[in-house]
């Protein structure tokens, strides 16, 4: 993710659709077993400080609208993933949160209110140059508009 690049921490693809694309819609279509439920909710990202040397899973979520925001997958990110965090973009008030997903509730409709602001979770975050954000905020309304997430 380009915006935790830019503040310093080093980000790697993790996610099962980096290595394996084609395997993407099979376990999508084919029956759920606790292994295809564990590949399909890996988290997208490893994201590493090197000033404090953490280490993070993350899921990127993108939303293109911040009234009820769904996520499914709450349920199998806690089960497999429970020190995993989700990074949240919406087009809307602060733009980018993040949460932990053991302190999500395990279903249903969440609301920014339930995330908090990306700073708080990635503290480097926080010297990101009021300008690229400006930019990487109007970016995320033009790939929500166009629901283009795959570009963010």
């Amino acid at each position: 993710m380009l915006l935790l690049a830019n503040c310093g921490y080093e980000v790697y693809p993790y996610g099962y659709e980096s290595f394996f694309p084609n395997l993407k819609r099979q376990l999508y279509d084919s029956q759920t077993s606790k292994v295809a439920g564990r590949i399909r909710s890996t988290p997208d990202l490893l994201v590493r400080s090197s000033s404090d040397q953490r280490v993070d899973l993350v899921e990127v979520k993108v939303r293109s609208a911040s009234a009820a925001i769904v996520i499914n997958e709450i349920e199998l990110y806690q089960q497999f993933w429970p020190e995993s965090i989700i990074i949240l973009i919406i087009p809307s008030g602060n733009y980018f949160y993040a949460q932990n997903v053991h302190k999500l509730k395990p279903a249903g409709d969440y609301r920014p209110g339930d995330f908090c602001p990306l700073e708080e979770i990635f503290p480097l975050a926080k010297g990101l140059p009021e300008d690229f954000r400006r930019k990487l905020v109007r970016k995320v309304r033009t790939l929500c508009r166009n629901r283009d997430y795959a570009n963010l």
